[in-house]
């Protein structure tokens, strides 16, 4: 099944369009010229997994139980892991 839609994002100077094009668990976005600027992909629970930007760098997220990241692999290679508590609030 394939979803497309606009958003309008209001700008300093006008009203620019996104196009989200949204099929199983992949949404992209698209600018008005045409072109694909970010894709995310999303786990059966509908959190993000994976974003790729426009210059083709991915960001990764790996949970634990309910929508608590256990690590984040960011844009620029550097790894961030998260350790919660009982309460799961973030402590490291």
């Amino acid at each position: 099944m394939l979803w497309r839609g606009n958003i309008g994002m209001k700008s300093r100077t006008n009203l620019r369009k996104k196009t989200f094009y949204w099929q199983m668990n992949n949404l992209t976005v698209i600018n008005p010229m045409g072109d694909a600027v970010e894709s995310y992909t999303l786990d059966a629970q509908e959190r993000v997994e994976s974003v790729t930007n426009l210059e083709g760098q991915s960001l990764d997220v790996t949970y634990l139980i309910g929508d608590l990241a256990s690590s984040v692999d960011r844009f620029d290679g550097v790894l961030v892991s998260n350790v919660y508590d009982t309460s799961g609030n973030v402590i490291k």
